[in-house]
């Protein structure tokens, strides 16, 4: 915890994070169960492999090849086996594995009752996660994006379209990502092109702000208008806790001439109000 105190103590053979449902999956024994934020083991370890806990739902797999659909309390909601099924989206619908007309493997959707909503006929795994909309392709060449009847809201287009994030936008390009004539950017959930990037645009979108460079000398906001900042020369992605990233001031600022023994680090707000570090501090230490 916060404290630093063992909630459950280093034993699990393996564990991943807590899902927003406030589960998270361990492994003891060589199989899966979860266990709460209070470090209570609610339904315990007894399949082969296990999705995250999304919306109340879980497809967990208890054979070869044969995943089912369970509750919060770990009981099977229904008879349904599938060869593959990945999280439930906030609509209720998961993707998963079945055949098609003729006989080929392919994505569909179901139902907390295993009911094919949208039968199987996508290429790709999708994900609808907050929306009632998601990025697809039935031919592995061009996506567009369906709806929860599985009709086309934009029929396929693109060579790629990403999952819609949290804000409702889905990273697209037409044929090639560094082309510059036809730079990738960013479709609403009505599948209408509204961010135009260059071809070092981020296929990361936070608070509404994507990197529109590779270094981080330039942020680009989701209604296509550049983000006023100061000059800096290395940024971060944008974090959704405290809307704001790292970056580090260009030398060449009137900021960085007029005080060169202070920090040239600082938080960069999504705003593009800049907040320097205090001056006793050199260097941030990141993951890069």
């Amino acid at each position: 915890n916060a404290r630093g105190e063992w909630v459950v103590p280093p034993t699990l053979d393996n564990a991943r994070g807590f899902s927003d449902d406030g589960f998270a999956r361990f492994n003891a024994g060589g199989r899966w169960g979860y266990v709460n934020l209070a470090g209570q083991t609610v339904i315990a370890p007894q399949f082969a492999d296990a999705n995250a806990m999304r919306n109340g739902l879980a497809g967990v797999r208890t054979g070869t090849n044969q995943w089912r659909i369970i509750d919060a309390s770990g009981q099977f909601t229904c008879e349904a086996k599938f060869f593959r099924i990945m999280g439930f989206a906030e609509n209720g619908l998961a993707c998963a594995v079945g055949y098609n007309a003729t006989r080929q493997k392919r994505f569909g959707f179901v139902d907390r009752t295993g009911e094919w909503k949208i039968e199987p006929r996508f290429h790709r795994p999708a994900d609808f996660g907050d929306h009632d909309v998601a990025a697809a392709t039935d031919d592995d060449k061009k996506f567009g994006v369906i709806d929860t009847r599985g009709e086309w809201v934009l029929e396929p287009a693109y060579a790629c379209i990403n999952n819609f994030n949290a804000d409702g936008f889905a990273y697209y390009y037409l044929e090639n990502s560094y082309d510059w004539d036809n730079p990738p950017g960013y479709l609403n959930l009505r599948g209408e092109p509204v961010v135009r990037g260059n071809k070092h645009l981020s296929e990361r979108m936070v608070c509404g702000i994507a990197m529109n460079s590779h270094d981080g000398r330039a942020y680009i906001r989701s209604d296509n208008t550049e983000l006023p900042t100061p000059p800096i020369c290395y940024g971060t992605q944008f974090r959704k806790a405290g809307r704001l990233a790292l970056v580090l001031l260009s030398e060449r600022t009137s900021e960085a001439a007029a005080e060169p023994d202070r920090t040239r680090w600082g938080l960069l707000h999504d705003d593009g109000t800049f907040v320097r570090a205090p001056a006793e501090l050199l260097e941030p230490l990141t993951d890069e």
